[in-house]
């Protein structure tokens, strides 16, 4: 088929207007078939080419994609699939990009638990679960961060929550300081110990907020009642003896 016009387009692009119909390729497409020596290509070439071209296309959409940010190789695989390239031009792509080092999983990983010590405090485990999600299962890296690295993220956790300690009692303070802390990664082994040791002054006043919230609320104070108002507190977590006390001194 007869080469009518070579035109260079934009982003190192090129049309190739032949006969009846119009090519828009790559400028390696050029290079690769040698098109700008040539007045004539058959449709075996034209064939090839357009394949090539998808491939190269699936290519440079990746080289954008990983330009904004660093990602794993099931990351790049999704992407491309949604993009609706075949298996041979995932897998190409993917091979090339390899081999330049645009993607390298192993760099991934190591780059994504600085950013996750330095940004975050996430344990180890979320840490190796998110890793895992991007298809990185050997978590090796995660593992020989020295233990005293965690503890001392935990310390700083408990420190943070503190503040909300005014609100509850110490036993709900430290329930929910372990929740928090087994959704984010952490292994008791990691926390438990900190937790136990820590001693905090009981909330009192927030104790007697919540006892002269549940007198206003009764009807009567009899034994039975005042039973039930102890049962309450206790569950929220303070001690029976701190319960006892305060009733005392509000009734």
């Amino acid at each position: 088929m007869k080469i009518n016009k070579i035109k260079k387009e934009k982003n190192k692009m090129y049309r190739i207007e032949l006969e009846n119909q119009t090519l828009i390729v790559h400028e390696e497409i050029l290079l690769k078939y040698e098109i700008l020596l040539k007045k004539k290509i058959s449709e075996q070439e034209i064939q090839s080419i357009l394949i090539e071209n998808k491939y190269l296309t699936s290519y440079y959409d990746t080289l954008k994609y990983i330009t904004k940010k660093m990602r794993s190789q099931k990351e790049v695989q999704e992407f491309l699939q949604k993009k609706e390239y075949n298996k041979e031009e995932i897998n190409r792509a993917i091979n090339r990009l390899q081999k330049e080092k645009y993607i390298d999983d192993k760099a991934y990983q190591e780059s994504f638990i600085h950013d996750k010590i330095a940004l975050t405090l996430d344990g180890p485990l979320l840490i190796k679960r998110e890793l895992a999600k991007l298809g990185i299962t050997d978590t090796s890296k995660v593992d020989e961060i020295p233990t005293k690295v965690w503890q001392e993220r935990v310390a700083k956790i408990i420190s943070r929550r503190q503040k909300s300690l005014h609100k509850e009692s110490i036993h709900a303070f430290k329930q929910k300081v372990k929740n928090y802390l087994v959704v984010h990664g952490y292994n008791e082994e990691l926390f438990m110990s900190q937790l136990e040791k820590l001693e905090l002054p009981e909330n009192l006043d927030y104790l007697a907020k919540e006892c002269e919230k549940l007198l206003a609320k009764a009807q009567n104070k009899d034994a039975k009642t005042l039973y039930q108002i102890k049962g309450k507190l206790y569950r929220k977590g303070f001690s029976l003896r701190d319960i006892e006390r305060v009733l005392e001194e509000k009734l």
